[in-house]
């Protein structure tokens, strides 16, 4: 999901119709369903970077009135609503959003680089001795929200923990704190299973993982690659190879009166 469009139009010129694809299968890691305001902010990206179309792969197109009775699978409410939105800017326009740094991961029959995004800054560790972690996050969004959140999921992180957290180098204050978040497609300390697939993902018993949320003013938003810098100022007990890891950030974008 992570398509520089802006520099392959730079490579291949006017004439070439460019249209990134979702691929349902190969989901991007950690967002395997994922909700109508993460297939928003992936196509507003895309298209605000001159994409001429958004191409969906493997997606179910029928109901589940008319998927049942040939043995099919109803397919999630959010694909059902992107087919109406995701095509045009128009469709989009005032109306929630979400915006990811993405996951590394391998999908199945992954070769090479072929169906692997190796090169992505998800899952990060943190250093202990406060040098920052710098995170891009790409938002090509045009509209003014009236609300802004930007999250961010650790694991191994505790409450007692004093993080640091800036966007485009301004200090964000005050969380919003959650020390018992439970995301089902984050397996940690485990390894990563392939992504996509059926994407039957049970609980995992007994995961805490820390959840961050700031209120963060829209203005500091800069189109394109946004930083977001995490460091660990202190942690009051930790055990050497104990390192936190950044999980997943997220900006949530909010309208009012949509």
């Amino acid at each position: 999901m992570t398509v520089n469009v802006e520099e392959i139009r730079r490579v291949v010129g006017p004439r070439i119709k460019l249209s990134p694809c979702l691929d349902d299968h190969h989901a991007t890691d950690g967002y395997r369903y994922p909700p109508i305001e993460f297939f928003r902010g992936v196509a507003t990206n895309w298209l605000n970077q001159g994409a001429d179309s958004v191409t969906t792969f493997n997606w179910g197109a029928a109901p589940a009135d008319e998927a049942r009775p040939v043995g099919g699978r109803a397919v999630p409410a959010s694909q059902q609503m992107a087919y109406r939105e995701i095509g045009r800017l128009d469709t989009m326009r005032r109306k929630d959003k979400l915006f990811i740094v993405e996951r590394r991961g391998g999908y199945p029959w992954a070769e090479g680089y072929h169906n692997r995004n190796d090169h992505l800054p998800l899952p990060a560790r943190l250093a202990n001795d406060g040098r920052p972690t710098v995170l891009p996050l790409r938002v090509y969004e045009t509209d003014i929200p009236s609300d802004a959140r930007l999250s961010v999921v650790l694991f191994r992180a505790r409450a007692a923990d004093r993080l640091e957290v800036s966007c485009n180098g301004r200090l964000l204050a005050s969380p919003e704190m959650n020390p018992d978040w439970q995301d089902p497609q984050i397996f940690s300390p485990h390894p990563q299973p392939n992504s996509g697939g059926k994407g039957e993902y049970p609980a995992i018993p007994n995961q805490k993982l820390l959840r961050l949320t700031y209120a963060l003013p829209p203005a500091l938003l800069r189109r394109g690659e946004n930083q977001i810098q995490v460091r660990v100022l202190d942690r009051p007990a930790f055990r050497i190879g104990d390192d936190l890891q950044v999980e997943k950030v997220e900006l949530a974008l909010r309208y009012q009166g949509a």
